[in-house]
């Protein structure tokens, strides 16, 4: 007598075999009395795994953390793979039971191939498969899964439970061959450690499939499937680790690089530098040599040559004419000993102009009222010297200085040779907060008119207004400061006036 079979349970009255699961899917019938088996495969104990949970959420969380930080989809894609099985673990551990609620037994039926959906999202973005075609062909498949699964519960067909795990095998091995392309073309680690959990967990579901489809299951017997996901999270891990070390090395290496193109351009610049400096350095001194032989030879060098002249003068005037008496030479030298003086002054401004720093205008005319002064007496000329107290603390750089003082000598100078006056004012007056003025006024054009008893005329032959090389000289001079030059006549006898603005101040 055989022993009697214990009653098969209700689950494995419902659960066809695999042979039979097989030639459903093949025939499309339906069947009756039972309601859909679910997707993936579970205890019949009903065992709970909060621990998996955890794992999965707290892995989940973070790599949403990632995906948003890093702008990165494939963090994304694990991140709400490992979420949505946190929650199934969570909430449905045992599988949805006979009163649960037809919209959670439909999402639990359609969770797994969500769940495998993004994964396959994750795997095809780590080997550089996730293309626009890709994401529509598994998205397409994930609404497919929903309304098989919904099929499935509603119906109720379990036919349409048997086409949602047959799909989900499929897309599984798709990914799979997909993987295994990949990680014989790219022969990279990520890509084989992929391959290898792809081949471990279809190898899992398959065998799920085919234990609890045996009517003789017990309720003893584990699904090792909702196991699948802690090998996923490993090698998860694992690769978020080895790109972390893979990017840390290379902002290391980037970092070196910067700081050897930093160090490159900064010896570039430096060398750049010093031939800049060197060429403005060469410019200056080239500039400086130009000023002091211009100064020299507008100043210095047509008195030594005015010097000359007069030598050679005295020369011939100290030769008495052929039986006669000698002539005096007084004048002559008189002439000379002024040409010297003026070129003892020429060679103290030329000296002067090397100077840097800045000094009162008012000193450095002083020192050229010092040294001109015997010079216009022993022309017959007295110097007065009219300074307003509002211009006595004005300071010019050295140059500006210089300009100013070869203007005033050589209106001075003009003075001594073509005035024929008797008194000269040296003006110098602030008009208002931006200009100052400076003024040599002499009454050489009134003693002409006073001795040939004529008034003074309103117009002044070009002659005497536009001169020789000197004005020209002053002017240039004056167009050097950004001044304004005026020479004419003026109610006191002849007027060179300079009007030029103060430091700090616009040029008007």
């Amino acid at each position: 007598m055989k022993p009697a079979r214990p009653a098969p349970g209700r689950a494995a009255r419902c659960a066809p075999r695999w042979r039979e699961l097989l030639a459903l899917a093949a025939s499309g019938l339906l069947g009756s009395g039972c309601s859909a088996a679910p997707l993936i495969a579970v205890d019949a104990s009903g065992l709970r795994s909060p621990w998996i949970a955890g794992a999965a959420g707290a892995l989940g969380v973070l790599a949403l953390l990632l995906a948003g930080r890093a702008r990165r989809s494939g963090y994304g894609w694990f991140g709400a793979a490992s979420l949505l099985w946190a929650l199934r673990e969570a909430t449905l551990p045992g599988g949805p039971g006979a009163d649960a609620m037809p919209l959670t037994a439909v999402l639990h039926q359609a969770g797994f191939a969500w769940i495998a959906v993004l994964g396959a999202l994750y795997a095809m973005n780590v080997v550089g498969r996730d293309t626009p075609r890709t994401r529509l062909v598994l998205g397409g498949w994930a609404a497919v899964a929903l309304a098989l699964a919904a099929g499935a519960v509603l119906l109720p067909a379990p036919t349409l439970g048997t086409l949602l795990r047959a799909g989900t095998l499929a897309m599984a091995m798709g990914v799979l061959w997909v993987l295994a392309t990949a990680a014989r073309q790219q022969r990279s680690t990520p890509a084989l450690l992929l391959t290898v959990t792809a081949v471990i967990g279809l190898a899992i579901g398959l065998r799920d499939l085919w234990v609890f489809g045996q009517p003789e299951v017990g309720d003893a017997v584990v699904a090792w499937s909702r196991y699948t996901v802690l090998l996923l999270i490993a090698v998860a891990a694992w690769l978020l680790v080895d790109e972390f070390t893979r990017s840390s090395a290379e902002l290391r290496a980037l970092n070196r690089d910067l700081l050897d193109r930093v160090a490159q351009k900064e010896r570039d610049l430096q060398m750049a530098f010093e031939g800049t400096r060197l060429r403005d350095q060469q410019r200056a001194v080239l500039a400086e040599r130009d000023r002091i032989l211009r100064e020299m030879h507008d100043g210095l060098g047509g008195r030594l040559v005015a010097a000359m002249a007069l030598t050679s003068q005295v020369e011939r005037q100290s030769l008495p004419p052929p039986g006669g008496e000698p002539r005096s030479v007084d004048e002559p030298l008189r002439d000379l000993k002024l040409t010297l003086d003026d070129c003892l002054v020429e060679l103290r401004l030329a000296l002067d102009s090397l100077e840097t720093d800045q000094r009162p205008l008012i000193e450095a005319l002083a020192e050229l009222r010092f040294r001109v002064e015997p010079s216009l007496r022993a022309a017959g000329v007295r110097l007065v010297w009219q300074l307003d107290d509002a211009a006595s603390e004005v300071e010019l750089p050295a140059a500006e200085t210089l300009h100013v003082l070869r203007i005033v000598r050589e209106a001075l100078t003009n003075v001594i040779k073509h005035a024929h006056a008797t008194v000269v004012w040296l003006r110098l007056e602030a008009r208002g907060t931006q200009r100052l003025a400076l003024a040599v006024v002499d009454n050489g054009l009134q003693q002409r008119m006073s001795e040939a008893q004529v008034d003074m005329p309103l117009f002044v032959p070009p002659s005497i207004v536009h001169g020789g090389r000197g004005l020209a000289n002053m002017q240039r001079r004056a167009t050097a400061l950004s001044a304004r030059l005026d020479s004419g006549p003026h109610p006191e006898g002849w007027a060179v006036t300079l009007e030029l603005p103060l430091p700090g101040a616009a040029a008007g």
